[in-house]
């Protein structure tokens, strides 16, 4: 698991013990299949860090816009987060990228400010839908 609780698709050392150990097919794993094993564990590890980084890259994007979108409308952080129904900490949390802009927190800014939810999403450069 990560931090954020979503789950990594990766084989771990229990997997390749089950494998080689565990399993009726072991006689079948020669030391070439083990290595190509190993390789292709390393590349999924490598993805999943690669995924993690470009996840943490959109929360943040995402945080920069919404405080764009705030500035834009000229409101303060309490009165934008009373808008959009949270308090001005989680606000401050997602415009700095600490916390993940909801699926209804999104919603509600894209119909409240005519905000497209791609130009928050970092999918488009024009804010409005």
């Amino acid at each position: 698991m990560t931090n954020d609780g979503q789950p990594l698709f990766l084989l771990t050392v229990l997997d390749l013990r089950f494998l080689i150990g565990g399993c009726p097919f072991r006689r079948i794993l020669m030391n070439k299949e083990l290595k190509e094993i190993i390789e292709v564990t390393d590349k999924i590890k490598s993805l999943n860090v690669a995924l993690g980084i470009k996840k943490k890259q959109l929360v943040i994007d995402a945080g920069i816009r919404v405080k764009e979108i705030r500035n834009n409308q000229k409101l303060t952080q309490k009165s934008f987060a009373d808008s959009i129904g949270v308090s001005r900490t989680t606000l401050t949390n997602i415009e700095t990228g600490h916390q993940i802009l909801t699926t209804e927190h999104l919603v509600l800014i894209c119909l409240r400010y005519n905000i497209s939810s791609d130009y928050i999403l970092g999918f488009e450069k024009s804010e409005t839908s």
